[in-house]
């Protein structure tokens, strides 16, 4: 039987973003605004790096010098996972083939395509 894909577990994850942008919900508790890129192969929401500040720096650093931040900073976050698609979970990897059958399944019946990841 399979279980439920429930990660009741505590990460720490980083997020890149502009200095305003982070004391803005640092100082004001202003919520993070989620990205709409079309390039977000993982759809809509809030982007983090689990354990990792040092690509999150890099990933505002590549903003910046596409002009998109001023000056880089790094939130970091104590996130409850929930419920949530781990790929570094052996159980999810099992489950994947089957999962991309049924999502091809789906958007076939939707009239959909694929979404496809664009460069930022």
């Amino acid at each position: 039987m399979a279980r439920p894909i429930d990660y009741q577990r505590l990460i720490v994850g980083y997020h890149g973003c502009d200095r305003s942008v982070g004391e803005a919900v640092l100082l004001r508790g202003e919520p993070l605004k989620p990205s709409r890129n079309r390039y977000d192969w993982l759809g809509r929401g809030v982007y983090f790096w689990e354990h990792g500040p040092e690509r999150a720096r890099a990933w505002a650093e590549e903003m910046q010098a596409r002009g998109r931040v001023e000056e880089p900073f790094v939130l970091g976050a104590f996130i409850n996972l929930g419920r949530c698609f781990d790929l570094t979970d052996t159980f999810a990897t099992s489950q994947l083939a089957g999962w991309y059958e049924t999502m091809c399944a789906d958007l076939h019946r939707a009239g959909l395509a694929w979404p496809v990841e664009e460069a930022p």
